[in-house]
């Protein structure tokens, strides 16, 4: 078969690191013998393209555009020339300058085009109020692409039900969840460069991720203030950059945390197996809300591949994530995380169960080939639908081979998307 892929963002970013879901399917595809080619976008607007065409790191074909505005029409014509090679399109969220181009490759051609949601973007950009705007385009892109496509995958139960409610047919819906390199994410990493490289002895809580909205590693301030208070000797680290890092930094000095806090920055996903080998314990702390619920975090798939303790809150999918696979508190308690935190540090045998439940858990489910080939179940449908319809655009390509059909979950009754699904359970919660 053969794939295209396109993508908003930029594969070579380091601050763009959410890409790494794009460029892993990819890659699985790859090794399941699919042919594929990746467009994504430029966020260095300077960057000759040229320049960056002849960067090819990956298994596939890696071809970079311009990511704003002004180049929109051209881009299109492009994205159509590119895609008389293709069987089936895949485009990743619901932004303008992947989606439309996608779709209207996918039309001229009579491709089958399939929309990945892998995050509500809309509830992400909602953090972002000055910029409402654009938020509105997103809304409406978000209630309306997943119509337009002929398959959807999903990251969560959440965006299942979006999807349903904004009118997708049930077995038009596949499973996406994030997934893990569970050759790069493994208990048997080393992690003492990255302790030596910030000088961290003793025991080590770490936290992976984005520093910026919809991001909540002020917790982790919290929770490392409270094992200061127990007197429990512990460093925690905090992996990752972004627009809330100096903010944050402030904020350990005025709760007499920064001398036990470690930020290290933006890290090269290339180096972050060696920093979560590194901890005795990783956090996933999260609030209770819809922009949560909708995720399939990705720092808690590469802690389970790398067989560490988990603490995370309980609220959407980290609930099925770590249901028997790592420890759980009530989302946004952190006098509840920092005990379970210490009972852990105290707790060599609980840690070692905890981390051979951690790894079984990504092996079983949690990993980028199982997700692929849900995937590529999504595109043998659509491409067989198309078949009937059309006639086959390449005779020697059997649509019928592969693996077998994902089975969704039923459906259940809604409420409309994204604040009313928030109204739903708040009704009900005022009812008990």
């Amino acid at each position: 078969m053969r794939i295209l892929l396109l993508h908003p963002h930029d594969i070579t970013s380091e601050r763009e690191p959410w890409t790494v879901r794009i460029t892993s399917l990819a890659g699985e595809f790859v090794r399941r013998g699919h042919e594929v080619k990746l467009i994504y976008h430029l966020l260095d607007s300077s960057r000759p393209v040229e320049e960056a065409a002849r960067r090819q790191d990956y298994p596939f074909e890696t071809l970079p555009f311009v990511r704003y505005s002004r180049t929109f029409f051209r881009k299109n014509r492009r994205v159509r020339e590119i895609a008389a090679w293709a069987d089936v399109i895949h485009f990743q969220k619901c932004f303008a300058q992947a989606a439309i181009p996608a779709l209207y490759a996918g039309y001229h051609h009579r491709i089958p085009v399939h929309y990945d949601w892998d995050d509500w973007e809309w509830g992400i950009w909602s953090y972002h109020p000055e910029e409402a705007r654009a938020g509105r385009l997103i809304q409406r892109m978000e209630a309306t692409l997943p119509t337009l496509a002929d398959t959807v995958s999903v990251s969560s139960d959440f965006l299942r039900r979006c999807a349903l409610q904004v009118g997708v047919r049930e077995d038009k819906i596949y499973e996406a969840p994030v997934g893990a390199d569970l050759d790069r994410f493994r208990p048997d990493v080393d992690g003492r460069k990255a302790r030596e490289q910030y000088r961290a002895a003793g025991p080590l809580v770490l936290y992976h991720g984005q520093l910026a909205g919809a991001q909540f590693a002020d917790q982790v301030l919290q929770v490392a203030k409270t094992v200061a208070d127990r007197n429990v000797a512990a460093t925690f680290m905090i992996v990752g950059g972004g627009e809330m890092m100096g903010e944050l930094v402030r904020r350990a000095e005025v709760l007499g945390v920064r001398r036990t806090v470690v930020f290290t920055g933006f890290v090269a996903h290339a180096r972050v197996p060696e920093f979560i080998a590194a901890a005795d314990v990783c956090l996933a702390p999260f609030a209770d809300n819809d922009q949560v619920r909708a995720k399939s975090p990705l720092k808690i798939v590469e802690y389970l591949a790398s067989g560490k303790p988990i603490v995370g809150s309980a609220v959407g999918e980290v609930v099925t994530m770590l249901s028997g696979a790592g420890v759980l508190c009530k989302a946004g308690n952190t006098d509840e995380m920092a005990a379970k935190v210490i009972q852990l540090l105290q707790d060599p045998g609980a840690r070692a169960d905890l981390s051979r439940r951690a790894r079984r858990r990504a092996e079983e489910k949690y990993n980028w080939g199982r997700t692929a080939e849900n995937l590529l179940a999504a595109y043998e449908a659509s491409l067989e639908e198309y078949h009937r319809l059309y006639g086959p655009r390449r005779p020697d390509l059997d649509y019928r081979a592969g693996p077998a059909r994902v089975a969704t979950a039923s459906a259940a009754p809604v409420a409309p998307v994204a604040g009313a699904l928030a109204r739903e359970r708040a009704g009900a919660a005022g009812g008990e």
